[in-house]
């Protein structure tokens, strides 16, 4: 550690000691509101990422579902899933992520526009891409959580094998 940061927990502890006492804390030096940011968009981040997290294993159930009795109700509003969590992805700069999300849902849009249900070598070939997918963004999401740029750098998606 370098020197200032005696210096800075000599200051946060000063803080400290004049919040137990009820006394009106000084204005953050710009360093602590640094810290704060961080720590709240740390915090906003982890949020995002767990909602996004409880939407992908719902899509999961429903596409298991789906993939064992392909009917047009069994996937409900999967495509609208698909699409707001591609929203939240653009919102984060995940491109890759992003890309495979709107993949995914025009392959369930196409299913549940149609009158039938799709032929069964559809599905299973589809399942082949969008179970991979579905589980790499899993990964993603739960790297994203802990190392957001190596989750932004490591994640990919290769538009020609959907």
């Amino acid at each position: 550690l370098d020197s200032s940061w005696a210096d800075h927990f000599a200051a946060l502890a000063q803080r400290l000691r004049q919040a137990v006492q009820g006394q009106v804390a000084p204005e953050p030096t710009p360093w602590m509101s640094e810290v704060y940011q961080r720590l709240s968009e740390r915090q906003t981040l982890n949020q995002v990422v767990g909602q996004l997290q409880a939407e992908r294993a719902e899509l999961e159930s429903c596409l298991d579902a789906f993939f064992r009795e392909p009917e047009h109700a069994a996937l409900g509003d999967a495509p609208q899933r698909l699409a707001a969590m591609r929203g939240v992805t653009d919102l984060l700069g995940l491109n890759a992520a992003s890309e495979a999300l709107l993949h995914m849902r025009a392959t369930l849009a196409a299913w549940a526009e149609q009158h039938q249900p799709p032929q069964v070598q559809a599905v299973a070939a589809a399942a082949q891409t969008l179970g991979p997918n579905l589980s790499a963004l899993g990964l993603l999401l739960e790297t994203l959580a802990r190392q957001p740029e190596l989750a932004r750098s490591q994640f990919v998606f290769d538009t020609a094998s959907g």
